[in-house]
């Protein structure tokens, strides 16, 4: 007697059915990738030569920069010991250097933007770049809620963030300007038999 040879199943390769397969294929997030090289940047009048984290082979975080005025410039500040910290702060804003490595360089981006020029500003372009991360993480996963109570939960959060964000955009305000607010006049028309008083203007009631 020959021996018949059999054809395996579909169901049998791998231990799944096409079903299961097609399940787990479509239930992935779809990725959206977008690539650019410094040659892109220079293309377009951008500046691509920002310190930046990168990982090691043994995957320890190592921070590159050009030089130490840079980073000094990007952070605001020349003492080594607390640009260490803020480093450091920044490094863990996403957790693990696996993890969400674009935020971390991200973040030394919008500090680089916000142009810290103490350490008050500083620490507070560290803050915001962290709430603004956070903002755009909540954000994506409001989008990907199932339920109603995740949805209120997410809503809550991102809420919260962006509230914090604006008083620290006002706080880094009044820093920088002493909590004045200036405001320019333009144009005066003054008519016939007016006046005009340009200056501070003091009003008193009856004592």
């Amino acid at each position: 007697m020959t021996e018949e040879q059999q054809t395996p199943s579909p169901d049998d390769e791998d231990g799944a059915s096409p079903a299961t397969s097609a399940v787990e294929k479509t239930s992935k997030e779809p990725e959206v990738p977008l690539k650019y090289d410094d040659d892109f940047l220079k293309s377009i009048g951008m500046n691509p030569s920002l310190p930046k984290f990168a990982e090691d082979r043994d995957g320890i975080a190592r921070f590159e920069a050009n030089s130490i005025s840079q980073v000094t410039e990007c952070f605001g500040t020349k003492s080594s010991e607390f640009l260490a910290l803020l480093l450091e702060n920044c490094l863990n804003v996403s957790g693990k250097i696996q993890a969400y490595k674009e935020d971390k360089n991200f973040a030394i981006a919008i500090i680089s933007e916000i142009g810290p020029k103490d350490a008050i500003e500083s620490m507070l372009a560290v803050q915001m770049a962290s709430v603004h991360l956070a903002i755009l993480r909540h954000s994506r996963q409001m989008a990907a809620v199932e339920t109603i109570a995740q949805l209120e939960v997410q809503e809550r959060v991102f809420n919260k963030l962006t509230r914090t964000f604006t008083a620290q955009m006002e706080a880094l305000r009044k820093h920088r300007h002493g909590g004045q607010q200036k405001m320019t006049v333009e144009h005066v028309t003054v008519n016939d038999g007016g006046q005009a008083i340009v200056g501070n203007v003091e009003g008193g009631g009856k004592k």
